[in-house]
């Protein structure tokens, strides 16, 4: 035998919570105004668990609440790595920017300037020369004075040679003077003695010669200058002549 439900029958199908009572007067507020007491807040519908059975010990939550309860604990020991992962992206990409740059840089308008075939220039223009530097003046020109003067100090050592050799005596002319020749003395005495290697002439040709007198013990070799001033040393006026003079000096056999 069934024992009748000693509890009212739960006319509310979303929970637990007893019925509203109805106002008075019936379901309809009154047109007036009057006390209207507050709806009862509706629950969560249960969780059902993939065996299918109501879980019945879940905590229902807050009507107040919009969504699961947050852990600012975790949260807050989860910030830190975040600010790090942030700044390590930033620099990644610092470095992917001034690489980037960079590799435009070597890419772009400064390498093909680098490669760029050199600019020969069209009309080159002449380097200026260094000019040469200049020429020693020329030794002055040797006059036929000079080469006089020069060709009888060449028979003049000759014949200081010849005198060693002979016991201070020199080729004899008598005292007469005779024009140097390589066919006469003293010429002839000296070239075969090799002291001397030819037998020179004035450079002026003939009528012009070299004189040679000697004793034997004593000479003079004598050239006629064209110097009108007589102003070389060795030259004496002989005359209106200018004469240039080489004679002989003491010899110690």
């Amino acid at each position: 035998m069934l024992q009748d439900n000693p509890y009212p029958t739960d006319n509310n199908p979303q929970g637990g919570w007893p019925p509203a009572p109805e106002p008075p007067g019936g379901t309809n507020p009154p047109s007036g105004g009057g006390y209207m007491p507050p709806e009862p807040p509706s629950m969560p519908p249960p969780v059902i668990n993939p065996l299918g059975e109501t879980n019945l010990n879940t905590t229902p939550m807050s009507p107040m609440s919009s969504g699961p309860d947050i852990d600012l604990g975790e949260s807050s020991r989860k910030s830190p790595s975040k600010k790090l992962a942030l700044i390590l992206i930033a620099v990644l990409l610092l470095i992917g920017v001034v690489g980037g740059g960079a590799f435009a840089l070597l890419k772009g308008p400064l390498a093909k300037k680098s490669n760029a075939p050199p600019i020969v220039n069209q009309n080159p223009q002449p380097n200026p020369e260094t000019p040469p530097a200049p020429e020693p003046p020329p030794p002055p020109q040797q006059t036929n004075d000079d080469i006089r003067a020069a060709d009888l100090n060449i028979v003049a050592g000759g014949l200081a040679s010849y005198a060693v050799a002979n016991a201070g005596a020199y080729p004899s002319t008598q005292d007469q003077l005779v024009h140097l020749d390589a066919l006469a003395t003293p010429c002839i005495e000296l070239l075969a003695a090799n002291f001397i290697a030819l037998c020179p002439n004035d450079p002026a040709g003939a009528p012009a010669f070299y004189g040679y007198k000697s004793n034997g013990v004593s000479y003079e070799v004598t050239a006629k200058l064209d110097d009108a001033a007589c102003a070389r040393t060795g030259a004496v006026f002989n005359g209106s002549i200018c004469l240039y003079k080489v004679s002989s000096a003491p010899v110690v056999p």
